[in-house]
């Protein structure tokens, strides 16, 4: 009788064990399509992995949600699984919030992700996140406005010389009242629309090391000035003035700007509106004398490094990271994808939908560069920005911008070696 009681619990206990589930906390931010997506991956992934569940942890401004994820991580509290970007991540990966994943990702997973994007994700050396998504800029056409005015449709080897020619042939008074109404080129200030001006001059914002501010001097200086001197010298995009009332995407869904530099994401808001009546097609960045460069930047999920169970962690980001749920996304309308199978793809090239010239977000990613980022990033950009304030008002030159915040950059720079 002992003997069966005996082993009754010791089968109860291997019942237990086997049926034993582990939590898997994972953080994101996004909106209502993100999450519909989400919540059927999750219901997915628990139905094929029924001893893990996974509780999201949602807040939907990636500026909170940075915060928020910060506080975590200070705390030792961090989820096990969470969403971050490339540009937040080596202020992250500097305080060891991450778990490597080549621990987990052999080459053979790996080798379907673009690999120029897989290294904006690298933190000395080492993968702390697997990407979903790539964020890249092409140049956006009104093709109806080029068509217009005779003018060819841009294509490859397209330059600066070619940008710059038909931006002063669409910049025009269409009304005749003396006022310039439809501008050759949209403008934003913001720095991820001019800094593919400065890589494809040959320039960079620092030394590979971060030790040196370059952004002022040679090639780089050269390629903001031309940026600065559409606005300023050219006159083929608004002023500063006209710019606060209306930005870029606004102007060119309105049909006031020919062309504009802006991401995957503008695609569903000019799909969506119904104002935007006229043909729109997008193509490569302009190639200055270092040929197309633009940037390779993305969001992934990342690992804690205090994850109480790291292989369920990974088996969930295996799962959503695959082809298949990137498709999902990709369908959405939502990402560029980061896995060439999807991206070359039927649910990402579909020349039946706008932009016709889909394969240019991924044909981009060849030449690209991920963003100079650095743990300080966010420092520096508000130097940065302070530096440059009053030349996007036309009112100081670059160079003189840049020289009244270099010693305090250099600092920065120094604060972080």
């Amino acid at each position: 009788m002992l003997k069966k009681l005996m082993t009754m619990v010791v089968l109860a206990a291997a019942f237990s064990l086997a049926f034993a589930q582990s939590t898997v906390e994972f953080a994101t931010w996004g909106g209502t399509e993100d999450l519909d997506i989400y919540a059927t991956l999750i219901e997915q992934f628990e139905a094929e992995n029924p001893d893990v569940i996974v509780e999201l942890i949602h807040i939907p401004s990636a500026g909170d949600y940075e915060q928020n994820l910060a506080t975590l991580i200070a705390a030792g509290a961090a989820p096990d699984v969470f969403f971050i970007n490339n540009i937040s991540l080596p202020g992250f990966a500097a305080q060891d919030a991450f778990l490597p994943l080549e621990q987990f990702a052999t080459p053979e997973f790996l080798e379907d992700f673009f690999p120029g994007h897989l290294d904006a994700f690298r933190h000395n050396g080492e993968l702390m996140a697997l990407p979903r998504d790539i964020s890249n800029m092409v140049l956006f056409y009104n093709q109806d406005l080029f068509d217009a005015a005779g003018i060819a449709a841009p294509g490859e080897g397209w330059s600066w010389d070619d940008f710059m020619a038909a931006a002063q042939a669409l910049t025009q008074d269409t009304d005749g009242d003396g006022a310039i109404d439809q501008f050759g080129f949209g403008y934003s200030t913001f720095y991820l629309f001019w800094q593919p001006w400065v890589w494809s001059n040959g320039g960079s914002f620092f030394s590979d090391d971060h030790a040196e501010f370059t952004l002022n001097q040679g090639a780089a200086l050269e390629g903001l000035e031309y940026y600065v001197g559409l606005r300023c010298d050219a006159n083929v995009a608004p002023t500063g003035e006209q710019a606060a009332e209306r930005s870029a995407a606004s102007m060119f869904a309105d049909g006031d700007a020919a062309m504009i530099v802006d991401g995957r994401w503008r695609v569903a808001p000019l799909l969506n509106n119904a104002a935007v009546d006229f043909n729109w097609d997008v193509a490569l960045f302009p190639a200055g004398t270092a040929g197309s460069v633009i940037d390779v930047d993305g969001s992934g999920w990342g690992i804690s490094s205090t994850s109480n169970d790291p292989e369920a962690a990974w088996r969930f980001i295996e799962f959503v990271s695959s082809a298949e749920a990137q498709a999902m996304w990709t369908e959405a309308g939502i990402i560029i994808p980061s896995r060439r199978s999807v991206g070359l793809g039927d649910s990402f090239v579909t020349p039946d939908i706008a932009p016709a010239s889909d394969e240019i977000f991924i044909i981009a990613n060849e030449t690209g560069i991920p963003t100079e980022t650095f743990e300080g990033f966010g420092e520096f950009l508000n130097l940065l920005n302070e530096g440059l304030s009053e030349v996007w008002l036309c009112q100081t030159s670059v160079a003189d911008g840049l020289a009244s915040v270099q010693r305090d950059i250099e600092d920065l720079l120094s604060d972080y070696q």
